[in-house]
């Protein structure tokens, strides 16, 4: 299965924001996702990427603020029937790469304790666990922070 990453365009809005609906049904509804996806495209400080299959199916998107030469990951997401074949790497990735040629030092992110996969590929992608925020989310749970230190990581890479 192939992955295709682009820019998400407002004509991709309702679909990003089916996906973030699906997986975080606790934090809003669907319009209100769809009312913050519109506004992070059309944000400057904000990169929005959208995962498409062979298809041509969106099936996963994330959203990024970049300021300065830091990166931080707002939300990221797979459709759950879609889960386990790339295609969250694949946007990850992509973000990894767009931040190294725009010369990023830093790429944050904070993930629930819980989500184990979640931790497991961005400690495969470079990130470090840095600290845990105690009740961080709406239903009490912890967040992890993780963060990827590019130029450690392009060191690493030759």
């Amino acid at each position: 299965m192939t992955t295709t990453v682009r820019v998400a365009s407002l004509a991709d809005a309702s679909a990003i924001a089916a996906i973030f609906a699906r997986v975080n049904p606790h934090e809003c509804d669907h319009a209100a996702h769809e009312g913050r996806v519109r506004e992070d495209i059309a944000r400057p400080i904000a990169r929005v990427t959208a995962a498409e299959d062979n298809a041509g199916d969106l099936v996963g998107a994330l959203v990024a603020w970049h300021v300065v030469d830091e990166v931080t990951v707002v939300d990221v997401a797979v459709s759950p029937t879609r889960r386990r074949e790339g295609h969250g790497r694949a946007l990850v990735e992509e973000l990894l790469v767009w931040s190294r040629a725009h010369e990023k030092r830093l790429v944050l992110l904070e993930v629930r304790a819980s989500n184990t996969p979640a931790r497991t590929l961005y400690a495969a992608l470079g990130f470090t666990e840095v600290n845990v925020r105690r009740g961080y989310y709406a239903d009490g749970e912890d967040a992890v922070e993780m963060h990827a230190t590019l130029a450690l990581l392009q060191a690493s890479a030759h």
